[in-house]
């Protein structure tokens, strides 16, 4: 809960309404600045990334993120 009230007091001047359900939150929107081409390709090389070390740099996230997934569904007896 402590993660949505700092979302929240992060976001609020852009947030028009809250929908409360409970298992589950949905986040739309936008990243406009990496939407495109040109926006990806510069925040890449503004990280120092080159755009074909783009995969690598991206396969370390996406473990963690399946990492830490995983381990919720297991604490939370999820999953097969």
């Amino acid at each position: 809960m402590a993660a949505v009230l700092q979302f929240f007091q992060r976001y609020h001047a852009k947030i028009a309404g809250i929908l409360h359900c409970y298992d589950r939150i949905i986040i739309s929107g936008t990243l406009l600045g990496l939407c495109h081409a040109k926006g990806m390709v510069s925040f890449l090389t503004g990280q120092g990334i080159r755009v074909v070390d783009y995969v690598a740099f991206a396969e370390r996230f996406r473990d963690v993120i399946r990492a830490n997934a995983e381990q919720l569904a297991k604490a939370n007896h999820l999953g097969h």
